[in-house]
């Protein structure tokens, strides 16, 4: 392959496109990941979950604070935190 044909596949929206899906793709994958360190995290430091209560989340509700702090306060389920901090 010649240097014009490998710059013509980088320029190409073939290649923007599925590197725009791979970077999508990945960008899921550390976001539940990051909900499941959020959660990890409270738990090694005793942190009070009434911050990620749905009901204070309904104030409001912006999709992205709300998925997360249901997705950290399920992760946190059947914890001893819940009754912590009360």
């Amino acid at each position: 392959m010649k240097a014009k044909e490998g710059l013509a596949l980088l320029n190409g929206t073939q290649f923007s496109l599925s590197y725009a899906s791979f970077i999508c793709s990945s960008a899921y994958k550390i976001f539940h990941v990051y909900n499941e360190i959020a959660a990890l995290s409270m738990e090694a430091f005793a942190c009070s979950v009434s911050p990620f209560d749905p009901l204070i989340h309904q104030i409001r509700p912006h999709e992205g604070q709300v998925l997360t702090a249901k997705r950290i306060y399920n992760l946190l389920y059947g914890s001893s935190l819940r009754n912590l901090h009360l």
